[in-house]
């Protein structure tokens, strides 16, 4: 995470005129960023802001490890615990040290193997008059279970309910359940495809009667349904909703929301959700009264696209009560998103600011789909979102971030070609020449990004949209053949010749022997010259031939009285020092069509 500076604003009530005359009432809302330089200083500061006069008990997990620690947040809420963050083979002296130091603890829980936190961070701990207890399993389903057991000890009854969630694929769904497993003392349990029996037996061991699934059939299949008596699975098409429909079933009006990384494409990220679900009850719980935490969901959000719709309607729709907004992670990107959908809440009521979020809503369903050669790409509502610039700052006028356009644009492959006007051109690639008619036609960015603007802004869907192109381009050093040219093809053992785009002559030939070393190479050439009724001499032979049309070096194309048939295999033990061997009907037809300087491409393939 990025240094951001640690604030708490209150936005008070105040009257303004913003546009057209309309005067209207702002609301209170607070806007706090309590996230630190990294996850450690973070740790420290969700600990400082919830026991501001130290703490008995303390628990420490591993920074990285975010499956042991995402259990965690029902424990600390029964002990009344912060939850700070260790390497794992040593703490962190300016951060991690020093609250344990300023907490002055009694006891201290390690969650994790001594892989996660190693027994001489555990020893020194001791040494330092800690009472240490260690919580751990031979794996993630294992350790979330032996959280539970201790919370059962500790309060001295039996569960009865519980959360259960795919510690491999589920991590995000677990972050969203922590807040709501703090508040009710029920625990998170972790399984995975191989753990339905073990993960049976300890939830009947337990007591627990009612279990909440949250995740699709995906990670928990069907028979997780019949776990208990009473089963109840809330999922989403994503973690952003399926967090959602976990706020909206256990917090119903809230007007506090914990805004945390979302952890897509790296779950370590999740981590601060882990903090701030164990420090938002155990704090509000803890007998110091100090606690500047209040009860609220933690809401995901992905730092790449922003808020999803369905997340700015929870927060500012028409049934939104928040008014306090606190960012936990996710650095600058995220403190701005926060900062605009601030500006929504605080103006709610005030016309051109409704009409504004009104405006930014309706492209919850919009598409825009791009078709060219065969192919489709589609800007959904999800790509349009962050795309939209609209807030107070610019009047409320709607409009969208151009480079944001570009980038999306410069993201889909826009594989379109033309025909070359100029005839056909040849390049090597992968060691081997190609031969192409077409050209590659260059997206007009400019062009594109103004057209797409336009469509935008009217806010209708629209479909099979071309795009516009600006003028074709061949690769990076290839050769122009024009309409006319010779392809020998090695492996097909064949010869061609191409006249507008058509084949006007097609032969098999005899090619040089690669098993003497006198393979034909590849590559593009022209034609040098042509003769008839020649000697062709070398090294132990005098072939006469009837017609010799040189194209590199000594090696050309000709005919061979001594080839008693050609193609298929024959050039492997009968091929030539290198020269096309041809039929003498079709070089006798091949010479009339071609002259010096036609091209005479070889292609291994």
């Amino acid at each position: 995470m990025k240094r951001l500076l640690k604030k708490s604003v209150i936005l008070a009530v105040f009257s303004l005129t913003v546009g057209f005359g309309t005067t209207s009432i702002a609301q209170d809302v607070s806007v706090k960023n309590i996230s630190g330089a990294d996850r450690f200083s973070t740790a420290v500061s969700i600990s400082q802001n919830g026991w501001k006069n130290g703490s008995e008990n303390v628990i420490i997990v591993n920074a990285n490890a975010v499956a042991d620690s995402l259990s965690v947040a029902p424990f600390a809420s029964e002990i009344n615990a912060p939850v700070l963050l260790s390497n794992s083979a040593n703490l962190d002296v300016e951060s991690t040290v020093k609250e344990i130091s300023r907490l002055h603890p009694k006891n201290i829980y390690i969650i994790g193997g001594e892989n996660s936190i190693s027994s001489g961070i555990e020893e020194s701990l001791k040494g330092s008059g800690y009472a240490v207890e260690r919580i751990s399993g031979n794996s993630r389903v294992e350790t979330s279970i032996n959280i539970a057991k201790k919370i059962k000890a500790v309060r001295g009854t039996n569960f009865e309910e519980s959360f259960v969630v795919n510690g491999v694929t589920g991590l995000p769904d677990a972050a969203g359940a922590g807040a709501v497993a703090a508040k009710q003392h029920i625990p998170i349990i972790f399984t995975d495809n191989n753990s339905y029996a073990n993960v049976s037996g300890e939830i009947n061991g337990l007591g627990i009667s009612k279990v909440y699934l949250i995740g699709g059939t995906n990670g928990l299949p069907e028979q997780y349904d019949s776990l208990v008596g009473n089963v109840e699975r809330i999922s989403g098409v994503d973690r952003q909703d399926t967090n959602l429909k976990i706020i909206k079933r256990f917090f119903g009006d809230f007007d506090t929301v914990y805004i945390a990384e979302d952890g897509m494409g790296n779950n370590s990220k999740l981590i601060d959700s882990v903090l701030i679900n164990a420090g938002i009850i155990s704090s509000i719980n803890s007998a110091d009264g100090g606690s500047s935490l209040s009860y609220g969901p933690v809401l995901l959000i992905n730092s790449n696209y922003g808020f999803t719709f369905d997340q700015l309607d929870a927060l500012n729709g028409s049934n939104s009560k928040v008014s306090n907004l606190v960012q936990v992670s996710g650095g600058v990107k995220i403190e701005k998103n926060i900062s605009k959908i601030a500006d929504f809440i605080i103006n709610r009521g005030n016309q051109n600011s409704d009409m504004a979020f009104d405006k930014i809503m309706k492209y919850r369903n919009m598409e825009i789909e791009y078709s060219f050669e065969g192919n489709s790409k589609k800007l959904t509502g999800k790509n349009i979102l962050p795309m939209i610039e609209i807030d107070k700052a610019n009047g409320y006028q709607l409009d969208f971030n151009r480079e944001s356009i570009k980038n999306f644009l410069g993201s889909i492959k826009f594989n379109g070609t033309v025909s070359n006007n100029n005839g056909s051109y040849a390049y090597w690639k992968n060691n081997n020449v190609v031969i192409s008619s077409e050209s590659r036609m260059n997206l007009d960015v400019n062009k594109e990004t103004d057209r797409l603007i336009d469509l935008l802004k009217k806010g209708e869907s629209v479909y099979s949209v071309t795009p516009y192109y600006t003028t074709a381009s061949i690769p990076n050093k290839a050769t122009n053949i024009g309409n006319k040219y010779v392809v020998v093809n090695i492996k097909e053992q064949n010869m061609k010749l191409y006249e507008n785009g058509k084949v006007t002559l097609s032969t098999p030939i005899v090619s040089g022997n690669p098993n003497r070393g006198m393979a034909t190479p590849p590559g593009i050439f022209t034609l040098r010259s042509k003769a008839r009724n020649v000697v062709l001499r070398g090294p132990g032979y005098a072939s006469p031939v009837q017609y010799w049309m040189p194209f590199n070096g000594s090696i050309g194309i000709h005919d061979a009285y001594w080839q008693p048939k050609f193609g298929g295999t024959r050039y492997l033990f009968a091929g030539s020092h290198g020269c096309i061997n041809t039929p003498l009907n079709k070089v006798s037809s091949l010479y009339s069509k071609i002259s010096v300087g036609t091209p005479v491409i070889v292609v291994r393939y």
